[in-house]
């Protein structure tokens, strides 16, 4: 077993690193107690900068997908309103050419023609309803 001598520049040398890793240390503390975050550079912490990123992937996946829900909602609502839109008219078109074909009419072919052409019109606005620009 041989003896070994600790030198000065030994000495130096071990308390400078020891300062320069507490030196280290503290700035990134105080980076971190500057503005509240963790992680500033993705070498501070590769595991949480991935999970983070997945975190963050999967937030404006589901934002989006609750604004295609929306969307297709709005459009439910709108194409079941047509609809119905559309099955009063075609009703008001069955009677009025129900009651201008009995034999007893109050109602004239042509005031008939004229009333299921405003329908026609009606059905034509109700096929054309936009929701926004589409």
């Amino acid at each position: 077993m041989g003896i070994s001598r600790i030198t000065d520049s030994m000495m130096n040398y071990g308390f400078l690193s020891g300062m320069n890793k507490s030196l280290n240390t503290q700035y990134s503390l105080m980076e971190q107690m500057s503005d509240g975050k963790r992680i500033h550079r993705p070498s501070d912490d590769p595991v949480r900068v991935i999970r983070s990123l997945q975190y963050r992937s999967a937030i404006m996946q589901n934002e989006q997908y609750i604004s295609n829900v929306k969307d297709a909602q709005s459009w439910m609502e709108m194409a079941d309103k047509a609809t119905n839109d559309l099955s009063d008219i075609v009703s008001q078109a069955k009677s009025l050419v129900v009651r201008a074909i009995e034999p007893n009419t109050d109602i004239g072919y042509a005031a008939a023609a004229k009333q299921l052409d405003g329908l026609i019109n009606q059905a034509i606005q109700v096929a054309n309803t936009q929701i926004g620009y589409r």
